[in-house]
């Protein structure tokens, strides 16, 4: 039993083949196949992590409902006196759904950044280690697949969009006339 370690981790299917084709008569296997439930499990997190994420926008796009729905309702007068005004539905629903994607956008800006931040001081530092049987410990490699990390903000938009249009429709269908009488 030999341990070869590399210096690329990413290229470890790459090198195990060398090595394989190189010793033709001695089995050679990489971590994966070594530990190959470790292997499975970190392919599986990753589907839960995604899981749990999308679960974190759900709930986070809740939250940004009811906080439009809250707000316009704290400004129902003003919505009403802009649309004595003449301002028209689709004005106020325009003016709130800007006001919501300006929040939502910083929220998804500042996730970008601090996520960069965690992936950065991963590949730099080797923070997150992770045990593979008798072997010293492998510091858990950083993959950025730049279809999943722009999947995931665009998926975070499009929830936020919506937890937003909707509150922003119902501003947009007060009625002038009802605070009016309610005033009076």
């Amino acid at each position: 039993h030999i341990d070869i370690v590399t210096r690329a981790p990413d290229r470890l299917t790459q090198v195990t083949r060398q090595l394989a084709g190189a010793f033709p008569k001695l089995r050679i296997e990489n971590w994966s196949q070594f530990d190959s439930s470790l292997y499975a499990a970190i392919h599986f997190e990753k589907y839960i992590m995604l899981v749990i994420l999308g679960l974190m926008f759900v709930i986070a796009s809740f939250n940004m409902s009811g906080n439009m729905f809250r707000n316009i309702v704290r400004k129902r007068r003003s919505i009403g006196i802009l649309k004595t005004l003449g301002c028209r539905s689709g004005d106020i629903i325009a003016l709130f759904v800007r006001q919501g994607l300006i929040i939502a956008l910083a929220g998804i800006l500042a996730g970008i950044l601090l996520s960069l931040l965690a992936l950065f001081l991963q590949a730099r530092f080797g923070i997150v280690h992770l045990p593979v049987g008798n072997l010293p410990d492998l510091v858990l490699p950083v993959d950025i697949r730049w279809q999943d990390y722009l999947a995931i903000p665009l998926a975070a938009l499009l929830l936020t969009g919506l937890s937003i249009y909707l509150p922003a429709r119902k501003a947009g269908q007060v009625d002038p006339i009802v605070l009016i009488r309610e005033i009076t």
